[in-house]
């Protein structure tokens, strides 16, 4: 991409896997919403991934490199439901497969959607999308160094 003119870029960190409903449904205990082993090693991943952005930031002439750091926000939703306006953080607002995870279709979801971190098995409800969006957009606390907003209006040479 950089090759082909691109010189802004925003990179997203891994999330906590071990939330996700379609994986702590079956791993967490009774009194935790997320598998910390799977969480640790996406952690690892996500260090290795900041340092490598770093170095891209600092070798490719003229870039500029927004590092979102989702894992601990998301994270921070999922274990603080109530702090960010939800009830639900374990259970997905529709009737999943427990193969797949997924919605199955024809069958009625939750009727307060907007009380969910998640949709389905694997996926944060609009309500999430909405909060984590606007964080990365506007906030200061996900993206480094500087939010989406301030990248787009960025003039670097």
């Amino acid at each position: 991409m950089y090759r082909l003119g691109g010189r802004k870029f925003v990179v997203f960190d891994v999330g906590p896997i071990g939330c996700l409903p379609a994986i702590a449904r079956k791993r967490a205990g009774p009194k935790t919403l997320c598998v910390e082993e799977i969480n640790n090693v996406v952690s690892i991943f996500n260090a290795k991934l900041a340092l490598k952005i770093n170095q891209l930031s600092s070798t490719l002439r003229n870039s500029t490199f927004v590092l979102v750091k989702n894992f601990n926000f998301v994270h921070d939703l999922v274990e603080n439901p109530s702090r960010f306006g939800f009830k639900d953080s374990r259970n997905p607002c529709c009737i999943v497969s427990e193969e797949s995870g997924a919605c199955i279709p024809d069958k009625i979801p939750c009727k307060d959607r907007d009380g969910h971190v998640f949709w389905d098995a694997a996926h944060p409800s609009s309500a999430a999308n909405r909060i984590i969006a606007n964080e990365i957009f506007n906030g200061t606390s996900l993206c480094t160094p500087m939010n989406v907003r301030k990248l787009i209006n960025a003039h670097k040479l």
